[in-house]
């Protein structure tokens, strides 16, 4: 899809353009972030997954 492409690659000609921006540094700094966090949010997770009432609640989110 042409229009993704574009978005995509954010004004540069190639992938490897896009991709070379990145900084290793930061996402390795953002993904320990996320593991340190995720290890505090699993157990809420589980435990509203657990409900009866979850599946429910799911929809109620996403229709508003």
């Amino acid at each position: 899809d042409p229009q993704y492409m574009r978005i995509l690659l954010d004004g540069k000609e190639s992938l490897e353009e896009r991709f070379a921006e990145i900084d290793a540094r930061l996402i390795r700094k953002e993904l320990a972030k996320l593991s340190v966090n995720s290890d505090k949010a699993l157990p809420r997770i589980k435990k509203l997954i657990r409900r009866t009432d979850f599946p429910a609640q799911l929809v109620a989110i996403f229709s508003g």
